[in-house]
C-alpha cells in the first residue's frame, strides 16, 4: 500500500509541474477496470513491470469524482482495504483477485480534479 501511495503522489506531482500534455492512452488492464468519466483527460500513463499507472484530470469536484469511481469499483467486486479523506484529498486502496488498486484524488483547481490510479499484484 505504501508503495502504491508513493507512486501515486509522484504521478500527481509530475503532472501538476509539467506543461499541458496531449491526450494519452489508458493502460490496457486499467481500461478494463475503470469506467470512463464524462470529459476525462488521461494525462500520464505507464506500465513498468507488473504495475499500471494512470493520472486523469476531470472537470468536476473531487468528492463527486471519488464517489463515482468508488461506487463503480465496489459494484464490480473490489473490496476496500484503506480509505481516507484529508481536506481536499481522497485515498482509497482496494483489492480483488490478487490485485491491489490504489486511488488518490485531489482538487487541483476550483473546477478540476486530478485522480491517480495504480494497479499492481498483491
Amino acid at each position: 500500500m505504501k508503495k502504491c501511495i508513493v507512486i501515486g503522489w509522484g504521478l500527481l506531482v509530475a503532472a501538476t509541474s509539467a506543461p499541458a500534455l496531449a491526450q494519452v492512452a489508458m493502460p490496457e488492464e486499467l481500461r478494463g477496470i475503470l469506467p470512463e468519466y464524462p470529459n476525462q483527460r488521461v494525462m500520464i500513463a505507464f506500465s513498468p513491470g507488473e504495475a499500471e499507472h494512470v493520472q486523469i484530470d476531470i472537470p468536476d469536484k473531487f468528492e463527486t469524482v471519488s464517489a463515482f469511481f468508488k461506487k463503480h469499483l465496489l459494484a464490480t467486486g473490489w473490496k476496500v482495504e484503506i480509505e481516507m479523506t484529508l481536506e481536499d484529498n481522497y485515498v482509497l486502496s482496494l483489492t480483488k483477485e490478487g490485485r491491489r488498486l490504489g486511488l488518490i484524488s485531489y482538487q487541483s483547481n476550483e473546477s478540476t480534479t486530478s485522480i491517480s490510479f495504480t494497479l499492481e499484484k498483491e
